[in-house]
């Protein structure tokens, strides 16, 4: 992680195995994600590792907050995950997506890819 006004390197994060895809900030908690098909939740005040969120058969490309303070991540396995505290991931394909993010979201879920086949 980068001090953003002066560019200096302030931590190193080291859970992931392969490159970091994305980072997100979500509630008051860092999530990165990678290629090594896991997400991994930080706590920014002393950048200790919370928990590794791992259910993913692909590398997982993004991470985003829902409005309940559940988290969503997208994998290139084609599934989004809808994860909770302590719960075990609710995996979603297609037009299930969206309904699994929750009625009254101001989110939308769009495919990652177009699978044939």
């Amino acid at each position: 992680m980068f001090d953003l006004a002066t560019w200096s390197l302030e931590h190193t994060l080291t859970a992931h195995s392969g490159p970091i895809l994305s980072v997100a900030l979500v509630g008051d908690k860092v999530i990165t994600t990678g290629a090594d098909m896991s997400a991994a939740e930080w706590d920014p005040a002393t950048w200790t590792l919370s928990r590794v969120l791992r259910d993913h058969y692909g590398a997982v490309c993004a991470v985003t907050a829902l409005d309940d303070g559940r988290v969503l991540t997208a994998s290139l396995d084609g599934k989004l995950k809808v994860w909770v505290a302590h719960e075990a991931p609710k995996s979603v394909r297609g037009p299930a997506a969206a309904e699994a993010a929750g009625a009254g979201t101001t989110r939308r879920s769009l495919p990652l890819a177009n699978r044939r086949g």
